[in-house]
């Protein structure tokens, strides 16, 4: 795969992005709009996982 000139491309850490507590809150709250408990469940078992490493 092959980037435009122009592209802006940053380092990521996805272990610690989601370790941001305005990520989290973000996200649970998304699934409590839509009503999706499997999501909530599913972003607290990501979360828990990431800071158990």
């Amino acid at each position: 795969m092959q980037l435009k000139d122009n592209a802006r491309v940053r380092e990521s850490n996805p272990t610690e992005e989601i370790l941001s507590k305005g990520l989290i809150d973000r996200a649970i709250e998304e699934c409590l709009k839509a009503g999706d408990s499997e999501g909530m469940i599913e972003v607290i078992r990501i979360y828990l996982k990431a800071l158990n490493t």
